[in-house]
């Protein structure tokens, strides 16, 4: 069973950040589906990208994620809705949870706007709180035309 929360979220226009609620230790139950506009109008993202969710738990710990625990991608986009799943981790701290996602084309990252998860104390529950970074995503290693313009090489003094 999967609750979806609906966020509408214009990427070109900042407004009051979207608070969404979940009670900790909630798990593999949570959705976050941002319909995508640019200025009013629906935008969809290229064809080739890929998406990161990051995210920092009030207790300082966090994370970037594009797979879940169990394997599964984390993320998907059918035309300009971007749905990504809450990884368990997001929800182990009671408090605000600040999460934002990454969408990456090539050497281009676009972020969508902070997104507050208000976590509900669940009363008696042990949970440990811990870092999860799962990224298969990287930013493609530059051409060598590129090399100059990312990197700096200098001479080793070796005396």
């Amino acid at each position: 069973m999967i609750i979806t929360h609906a966020i509408n979220m214009d990427l070109s226009r900042r407004g009051v950040p979207e608070t969404i609620t979940a009670m900790q230790s909630d798990q593999y139950s949570r959705d976050l589906a941002f319909t995508l506009y640019s200025n009013g109008t629906p935008w969809t993202p290229p064809s080739d990208v890929t998406a990161v969710v990051r995210y920092l738990k009030p207790d300082g710990t966090g994370g970037s994620y594009d797979t879940l625990p169990d394997g599964t991608q984390a993320w998907s986009i059918t035309d300009n809705v971007l749905t990504v799943a809450l990884a368990p981790q997001v929800l182990t701290v009671a408090g605000v949870v600040r999460l934002t996602v990454a969408l990456i084309s090539g050497p281009v990252e676009l972020h969508t706007y902070t997104v507050n998860i208000h976590v509900f104390s669940n009363p008696g529950l042990q949970v440990t709180s811990e870092d999860y970074y799962k990224v298969s995503t990287t930013l493609p290693a530059p051409a060598t035309a590129q090399v100059g313009q990312y990197f700096r090489v200098s001479a080793v003094d070796e005396s």
